[in-house]
């Protein structure tokens, strides 16, 4: 390359070229997304808020329904500096929050068109929701197979923060749809 024009349409062709990298040859196109939107950093947000306090009220009713719950003191009782129950709060939390972004990345939740009106809040809700779902248990399975050793896992608790997770974000999201 000896001119500066040669060096330009050497890189105009580069950047017009169709043909796959060299690293992205061997991995499917539809694994591979270059156009995320995040158009929407407040419902992204709100959306990990939402999660924190869902996770908050199962801690609250796993707690309650301990049996020593009631014989300590059920809501009386004195609140220790670091709770039992915060390691699995904090893994509760991170597991649905970041599945939950993930899988509206994934399928354009944060995009403005995803919040036009009810029936797009709908369909973005529920297609994420159901990516939601997989991921969840596809992280459930790796923390107790391979982070834990071979431990089993809670489907009560997994169907729980399933079931819980839509009625709740779709209301949130229908919420803040309406009032944006």
């Amino acid at each position: 390359i000896r001119t500066r024009e040669a060096l330009v349409l050497i890189l105009s062709e580069k950047e017009n070229d169709t043909e796959d990298e060299p690293n992205d040859r061997f991995l499917p196109n539809k694994l591979i997304r270059k156009d995320i939107k995040l158009e929407d950093t407040t419902l992204l947000l709100g959306d990990v808020v939402v999660i924190l306090l869902i996770c908050q009220v199962f801690g609250l009713m796993d707690a309650m329904h301990k049996p020593d719950f009631w014989t300590n003191g059920g809501f009386m009782a004195p609140v220790t500096h670091v709770p039992a129950t915060l390691s699995r709060l904090l893994q509760r939390v991170s597991q649905l929050s970041v599945a939950w972004v993930v899988s509206s990345l994934k399928n354009d939740g944060y995009s403005k068109s995803a919040l036009v009106d009810d029936e797009s809040v709908f369909k973005s809700t529920i297609t994420t929701w159901v990516d939601f779902c997989a991921l969840l248990i596809l992280s459930s399975l790796f923390v107790a197979g391979v982070l834990e050793g071979g431990a089993s896992i809670n489907g009560v608790d997994l169907l729980r923060s399933t079931i819980y997770t839509l009625p709740i974000l779709l209301g949130y999201r229908l919420l803040y749809s309406k009032y944006s």
